[in-house]
């Protein structure tokens, strides 16, 4: 799948689950557990500021992709690293990381096989 495809495939959705995580502390009414709250807030504004970068520059950058991969990760954990008190927050957190990874490692793999080249041939030049 061409770069700008896959960028636009990964990229919405993403934003969209970067807004979820912004706003399901007030929707999910989890605002009383200030950590995961503000683990959310942050979480949300790092993915949204990643998939700009990404967006905006139109360079293969399989770092971005790296970064949200660990990013879904963390998501996936964080309830019971930061002592989650709120259920709706924790299935909330869990059910997008592992969306966030998964699209994440999709784009990652695209990077991986745009760098290699057409049927595994290096893109690479060799002296």
């Amino acid at each position: 799948m061409p770069a700008d495809d896959r960028e636009r495939y990964v990229g919405a959705p993403l934003i969209v689950l970067a807004v979820w995580l912004f706003i399901s502390p007030f929707v999910l009414q989890f605002v009383q557990a200030h950590h995961m709250m503000w683990n959310s807030f942050f979480g949300g504004l790092a993915v949204a500021f990643l998939v700009g970068i990404r967006v905006s520059d139109h360079q293969q950058h399989g770092w971005i992709s790296g970064v949200q991969m660990l990013l879904g990760i963390w998501f996936i954990i964080s309830p019971w690293a930061l002592g989650g008190s709120s259920s709706n927050g924790t299935v909330s957190m869990v059910v997008t990381g592992v969306l966030v990874a998964i699209l994440a490692g999709f784009a990652f793999a695209g990077s991986l096989m745009d760098m290699r080249g057409p049927a595994g041939v290096s893109s690479g030049t060799h002296a």
